[in-house]
């Protein structure tokens, strides 16, 4: 899937995500119990672990596969010199 998030989010395992993952601020892996996963991508302002065994994997499949079925479209357009 994708998760957009706009501003701060806070992860507490146990946590997994397959897809892509946008956040304008800050993610921070605070522990828990078990491991935080993300397959796919995480796009971040700042990444912050304070405990706990997080894994981010890169793999384009999961992301690939939620594009095609999801309508996408282009909300604002701006060219940046």
């Amino acid at each position: 899937g994708v998760l957009l998030v706009k501003g701060n989010v806070r992860i507490s395992a146990p946590f997994y995500w397959e897809g892509l993952v946008v956040v304008s601020g800050q993610v921070t892996f605070d522990g828990g119990l078990g491991t935080s996963a993300i397959h796919g991508a995480l796009y971040a302002d700042q990444v912050q672990i304070l405990g706990g065994d997080v894994t981010i994997t890169l793999d384009t499949c999961p992301i690939a596969a939620t594009l095609r079925v999801l309508p996408v479209a282009i909300l604002k357009w701006q060219q940046l010199l």
